[in-house]
């Protein structure tokens, strides 16, 4: 099968192509530190860990001197720092939800793979813009998979 390699380190993409010639599958790995990167660069939104962020708006109040600061108790329906959204960055990476070492579960990644295959080299992306080559039919679809043993939970 052919392969074809990046000439970047940090982008490696073999490909295989099927025994009719009408389907490839490119496999792209793309490490954590990679992803965190061009997500704080386009500022992707990633859940807060609640308890965590809690802690650290109480914190964060305590040092600038509101000592009985509380959010009340029935302001809304909802828990104040539950469903909490955020653009990554990576000084706040404690802060967020995680789902094991990084801040990104296996959606995530997908998503994010997928909007730096789109993004323009310019901006930390790779350039392929893959709705535009379907658009012209120089691809007819495409499927981005994920790890479905993370959604296990």
């Amino acid at each position: 099968p052919p392969r074809r390699r990046d000439a970047s380190p940090s982008r490696r993409t073999p490909s295989r192509a099927q025994v009719q010639n009408d389907e490839i599958f490119i496999k792209v790995r793309a490490s954590i530190a990679l992803l965190e990167g061009f997500a704080e660069r386009i500022g992707y939104h990633v859940e807060f860990d609640p308890k965590r962020l809690e802690a650290h708006v109480k914190a964060m109040a305590e040092e600038a001197g509101l000592k009985d600061w509380a959010v009340p108790k029935r302001a809304t329906r909802f828990k104040p720092f539950k469903y909490q959204r955020g653009p990554f960055a990576a000084d706040c990476r404690d802060l967020y939800r995680k789902k094991g070492p990084h801040a990104f579960g296996a959606l995530h990644r997908a998503t994010l793979v997928q909007k730096m295959l789109d993004a323009p080299e310019d901006s930390g992306g790779v350039g392929f813009n893959v709705k535009r080559r379907i658009a012209k039919g120089h691809i007819h679809g495409y499927l981005v998979l994920h790890d479905s043993s993370e959604l296990q939970d």
